[in-house]
């Protein structure tokens, strides 16, 4: 079986804080991916209830624990709601 890419937004390993947002709370998330997937670029892509898109946010490389990279991104947002986000993941 091959490695996965690891995100659990109830770990705070990977979400903090666990919840919901303030408007400008800082909250920051973590990715892992399999180094072997040669990713080049993790952005966090946010959209509003109605499945409008609202915002992105590209995440940045923290640390390298083989087999995974760690991909790191902090953000806050200005007013309140109810907001979707699902993660754009390039590789070569």
């Amino acid at each position: 079986m091959g490695l996965r890419i690891l995100y659990n937004s109830q770990d705070e390993a990977y979400k903090q804080p666990f919840g919901v947002l303030k408007p400008m709370e800082a909250c920051s998330m973590t990715i892992a991916i399999p180094a072997a997937c040669q990713t080049t670029r993790v952005e966090l892509m946010l959209q509003q209830e109605n499945g409008t898109p609202y915002r992105r946010f590209s995440f940045s490389l923290d640390r390298v624990e083989l087999p995974y990279e760690y991909y790191r991104v902090e953000f806050s947002l200005r007013e309140p709601g109810l907001f979707f986000y699902y993660f754009y993941i390039t590789t070569n």
